[in-house]
Order: C-alpha cells, then structure tokens, then sequence
C-alpha cells in the first residue's frame, strides 16, 4: 500500500502543481490586462485629446507667420486687353504662395527678367508657371533660380476685370 499511496500523492501533487501553476499564469495575464487597461486607456484618450490642441496651434503659428510676411492683399482693376505685374526677388528655392481671383477669367504667368521684357514690348515670351483663362487660382510658386521674378496677371476680355490678389 505504501507505494500507491506515494504514487497517489505524486499524481495529487503533480497535478495540483500544474492546475496552480496555470492559474499564477492566468492571473498574471490577468494582471497584466489591467495594468494595459488603466494605463493605456487614459494615456490614449489624452493622446486623442491633445492631438487636436497642438493641430491647432501650428495652423494658427502657421496663420501668424504668413500674416507677418503677406507681400500683397489688395484688389485691383484690370481693364480690357490690360494686365497688371508683381516683382519678387527670389533666392532658389523661396517660393511665393497665395490666391488670386477674379470676377472675369484671367490669365497668370510666372515669368523672369529676361521674358517680362520681352512680355513688356509685346514679344513673345516664355513662363516658368501659368493658369490660363481662370477665375481663381492657387499660387505655389518656387523660384528655380536666384533672380527677379513677375507675376503677371493679363485680362484678353472685354470687360474690366476686379482681381483680389492675395500674395504671401
């Protein structure tokens, strides 16, 4: 009898060693879910929270920077087969940004010293950038070159044009 017994205790103890054992490895899983749970949770909420506040504060830095540095934020009259002109001088690379409509379809070039004058003696010139015949267009202009560089605005129409020019 002695030895089933011992073989008893050794199945009882055994088996109860391996029942515990997964238990202590549930309960830790266990444990380690709540943990994740109450630190994550918040720490995630807060993200999503927070995510919005500082959006918002670079769109407005980004608000206050182009205020600082607008270049032009007028409304002009272009009359009948006339045009209107902006100068930049430009590094390579700096870009001139911004929005020009209007209230008659107009034609925008992009052009460098050597074709504005020919545009000036009515020659025929070339253009880095255009928007042809349009009533708004955005303006996302990077100078390829370090140099003077015009924005001309012409109006081929019938009619004066009322263009709102937004530069920055």
């Amino acid at each position: 009898m002695y030895p089933r017994a011992m073989i008893f205790l050794a199945i009882v103890g055994v088996s109860l060693s391996l029942v515990l054992g997964l238990f202590s490895i549930i309960a830790l899983e266990a444990v380690a879910i709540l943990i994740a749970v109450f630190i994550g949770i918040p720490t995630l909420i807060t993200q999503v929270k927070a995510r919005p506040k500082e959006e918002e504060m670079e769109r407005e830095q980004e608000s206050r920077a182009e205020e600082k540095e607008i270049l032009c934020d007028e409304t002009i009259r272009v009359g009948p087969n006339d045009s209107s002109y902006y100068e930049f001088e430009l590094s390579r690379g700096e870009n001139v940004r911004g929005e020009i409509s209007s209230d008659i379809a107009v034609d925008i070039y992009f052009v460098d010293k050597t074709n504005f004058k020919k545009w000036e003696r009515d020659r025929s010139f070339n253009y880095e950038d255009s928007n042809e015949s349009v009533l708004e267009a955005k303006i996302d202009y990077v100078a390829p070159r370090k140099g003077a560089w015009h924005l001309l605005i012409e109006n081929n129409g019938r009619k004066s044009a009322k263009v709102k020019v937004r530069l920055y």
